[in-house]
Formats: C-alpha cells, sequence, structure tokens
C-alpha cells in the first residue's frame, strides 16, 4: 500500500494513473532504480547489519554518511549470501535517485574481506 499526498491509502492496482506515471518503478526495492545520479565510487567498510531473511541490510563507511542500503543479490559469494555484523567489505555504491528503504546511498557490488 502507498501513501499519498492527501493521506490516502492507495493500493499499488489502484494507482491515480498521475501518480502511478511518475513513480514507475520505485516500489521495487529488490530492483536497481533507474536515474543515477552520481556515478558509481568504491570504498572500504563494515557490515552494521543484515537481516538474512529479508535479505538486504546496511553497510557503514566513511564515504556514504548515514549508511549504505544493500541487497543480498550485489552481494558476491559462492555461498548463501549473508555477511556477518562488523565483517569488512569492499563496495561500489551510488547516491540513489530517492531514498532506498531509508538510506540515501545504495550498494551495487559488495565483495567480503577475510
Amino acid at each position: 500500500m502507498i501513501r499519498g499526498d492527501e493521506g490516502r491509502w492507495w493500493q499499488r492496482s489502484s494507482l491515480p494513473a498521475a501518480l502511478a506515471g511518475v513513480l514507475p518503478g520505485c516500489f521495487w526495492h529488490n530492483r536497481r532504480m533507474t536515474g543515477h545520479t552520481t556515478q558509481p565510487r568504491s570504498a572500504e567498510g563494515v557490515v552494521a547489519w543484515f537481516d538474512d531473511e529479508e535479505g538486504w541490510g546496511v553497510i557503514d563507511a566513511a564515504e556514504v554518511p548515514g549508511g549504505c542500503f544493500v541487497h543480498f543479490s550485489e552481494i558476491h559469494m559462492d555461498v548463501y549470501r549473508s555477511p556477518a555484523f562488523g565483517q569488512r567489505v569492499i563496495f561500489r555504491f551510488e547516491r540513489a535517485p530517492g531514498l532506498q528503504d531509508g538510506y540515501a546511498y545504495r550498494a551495487l557490488d559488495v565483495w567480503l574481506q577475510d
């Protein structure tokens, strides 16, 4: 369900045409959004938290104030993609055109360090 400006809740299938046309892809947090606002950059950081059931978490680094959203599909591992709290990572990130689950940055590729 999506909350409109007037405070009314809408089902995705019953969105007004004007709103549905403006926000076509923002409802799928596990797909890359279009409209990149910055060039991807690289950084080293640590896993702040990761929820295995939801399949996403947050990476902390000096280059991404407030944290960086990471989806399990962006993690490069041969086994089950579940980084541990405090694990060091190298990642490529970009500033999201809007907020990605409340975070201004999102990871594009993540590699775990030993």
